[in-house]
């Protein structure tokens, strides 16, 4: 049930991992003094009161979960143990040598064999359920495993009995059969919902990072305007320099042409190809670089217009320049803090390589650099988001101690 619900046991703190392990030990001990003084029959009859009931309660303290989710969680393990049951059942009717043993065996390889299926299948989309519905339609959803033991419970489940009875293993089977079924219907909606909300979050994020290039071009454009207008204005300067000149005042035109140059660098933007939007994003990100002591490397070889949109374009580059930069600026080695950019067409493709040098260890999930640190990793996203989108794609490898970013893209 600590499984299903993804409950990590080992970080719970202080009264709450007291109340796990001791509640649990406590109904360990209770149970096996009680199989001393009743019988079989009777303790199975009553299994809902002496395992169920503790559980829940034990459940409902340490995850402060309603508890509707906890009964559903609770009946859904215990769904989940009927195969196990199962074979059980069917080894206790044979007659062999060693029954003991091999039943003993047989509990360990299916508990093992249910811990995997509930990991690998059933804990994400049932996760999504617990932590996302609503009590309301948690508890239509808590009718299916409720009727579920109802029912096994009317033909002799809970009965030692009737249980050792061969004549109620089709309808047992049955039942188990159509509630699984169910359960697989369930987690499909459930698996819809979660994808579709996915969509949702990496659209809202892509919009978001479309805004924010659109207005980095605009700034950059404005800045371009303005390195026009200093051009412009440098026959102005020439007639302040002139006059400082007649009047011998060496030291403030050193002052005025520091600054000027000052100006004028922030906002001209470097020629590195044909392409302006291109030109203005590396010159902007070539001064950044500096600014950290980094090294940015430039080959293009792309004309004058793309077949991609401007936001499209400042995302993909931005995000890729942004964390090489980042990481590069964190190597201890001088000589490696060098950030390599190749960009080119080949007929309608775009094809970028962004390679720098990274210091520690980078771990990958579901092909993208996994974040250090929450609420990081949406550039990485956008990339790939915005690659797929242009019928393309995006691959990240780290290797060696270089982190190799490979952007293709269909032009239109």
């Amino acid at each position: 049930m600590a499984i299903l619900m993804d409950i990590p046991i080992k970080q719970l703190k202080g009264f709450e991992k007291l109340v796990f392990w001791l509640g649990f030990s406590i109904l360990l001990i209770f149970n096996f003094i009680i199989s001393s003084f009743i019988s079989m029959e009777h303790q199975t009859k009553h299994y809902m009161l002496l395992v169920h009931l503790p559980v829940f309660l034990i459940f409902r303290f340490v995850t402060k979960l309603s508890w509707v989710k906890i009964l559903f969680s609770l009946y859904t393990a215990v769904f989940l143990i009927f195969p196990s049951n199962l074979v059980n059942l069917g080894i206790s009717l044979l007659d062999v040598p060693n029954k003991a043993l091999i039943l003993f065996l047989s509990g360990i390889s299916m508990s093992i064999l249910s811990i995997f299926v509930i990991i690998r299948f059933l804990k994400t989309d049932f996760n999504y359920l617990i932590y996302n519905y609503g009590n309301r339609s948690i508890l239509k959803l808590c009718l299916l495993p409720f009727l579920y033991n109802v029912a096994i419970y009317w033909v002799g489940q809970y009965n030692f009995t009737q249980t050792m009875k061969a004549d109620i293993f089709p309808l047992r089977i049955l039942l188990f059969i159509l509630a699984l079924v169910a359960y697989f219907l369930i987690l499909d909606i459930s698996r819809s919902a979660r994808e579709k909300e996915r969509l949702q979050n990496e659209q809202l994020l892509l919009t978001t990072q479309l805004d924010s290039a659109k207005r980095q071009i605009s700034s950059l454009h404005t800045a371009q305007q303005q390195a026009i207008i200093y051009r412009h204005d440098l026959r102005h300067h020439f007639t302040l320099l002139s006059e400082l000149a007649e009047i011998g005042e060496l030291e403030k035109i050193k002052e005025y042409l520091a600054q000027v140059q000052n100006s004028v660098d922030n906002i001209t933007p470097v020629r590195f190809c044909k392409n302006e939007t291109l030109n203005l994003l590396i010159s902007a990100f070539d001064r950044r670089a500096a600014k950290v002591g980094i090294t940015l490397s430039v080959g293009i070889d792309v004309p004058q217009t793309l077949g991609i949109p401007d936001p499209e374009l400042c995302t993909v580059l931005s995000n890729g320049l942004e964390n090489a930069i980042t990481a590069a600026s964190q190597v201890s080695d001088q000589s490696h803090k060098t950030v390599r950019l190749t960009c080119k067409t080949n007929r309608d493709n775009l094809l970028i390589l962004i390679q720098n040098a990274y210091e520690g260890k980078i771990s990958m999930e579901n092909d993208l650099p996994k974040p250090s640190r929450t609420g990081h990793g949406f550039g990485c996203r956008s990339i790939a988001a915005i690659a797929e989108k242009r019928n393309g794609f995006s691959n990240f490898k780290a290797q060696d101690g270089i982190f190799t970013l490979q952007i293709f893209m269909k032009l239109d």
